[in-house]
């Protein structure tokens, strides 16, 4: 069956937005007294929303309301300074082009903050059709719950043989599980190739243009 829908991951997929997280978080801790973290540990820190994100830097095992001063600050922080290093990864805007031109709709699922996520995708693909745009909403299911990929799927009108997640986290993955949909998992984000196949990822994509290749394929 022909592949009608794509939904994508932002952070690590669509976007490298490694550096400005980690240093938001670090500048917000350091501001009230707690040691800042290497960037490229923030890779095991992202994935499952703005508060997990916190807790992980802050090396707690639960998150607790006393983080919540925290948390804040880094929203002040990272809507700031949300595009200081962020850049959208080589050959996105080209399979975005062609997914334009196949009629083929796609939209966005993240853990992010929801106000940061469409900030995010307005600022970085500007005029772009996203069929849909989904972050964090207080009180609402987060990825891997399905709920959020079902309501894109209402969207975009397709069957889940339809449809495709890609990511770069095992989060993803056990989304697109969860939903009884395909799973991609890109290699370029911010988990190795082996946490993608261990994790029982579909098919992998080294390069946007293995992307292409693969929804051909199907």
């Amino acid at each position: 069956m022909r592949i009608k829908g794509i939904i994508f991951d932002l952070d690590g997929t669509l976007i490298d937005s490694l550096a400005d997280l980690a240093n938001s978080v670090n500048r917000a801790l350091v501001e009230y007294g707690y040691p800042a973290n290497p960037v490229d540990d923030y890779r095991n820190y992202v994935g499952e929303g703005g508060k997990n994100l916190i807790r992980r830097a802050m090396h707690v095992d639960s998150y607790k309301p006393e983080l919540e001063p925290i948390v804040e600050r880094f929203k002040e922080i990272y809507n700031r300074d949300y595009n200081k290093e962020t850049c959208v990864y080589d050959g996105i805007v080209e399979l975005l082009d062609w997914l334009d031109e196949n009629d083929i709709e796609y939209a966005v699922l993240s853990n992010k903050f929801h106000e940061f996520t469409l900030k995010t995708v307005e600022a970085f693909f500007p005029g772009r059709r996203f069929s849909a745009v989904i972050g964090m909403h207080e009180g609402k299911p987060l990825k891997p719950d399905p709920a959020p990929a079902y309501e894109i799927m209402e969207i975009f009108k397709c069957e889940k043989e339809e449809v495709i997640l890609i990511g770069d986290t095992p989060v993803d993955l056990e989304t697109a599980k969860n939903a009884g949909i395909l799973s991609l998992g890109v290699t370029w984000g911010f988990k190795d190739k082996s946490v993608l196949i261990e994790n029982g990822a579909d098919a992998i994509a080294d390069t946007p243009d293995e992307i292409r290749e693969i929804i051909m394929s199907l």
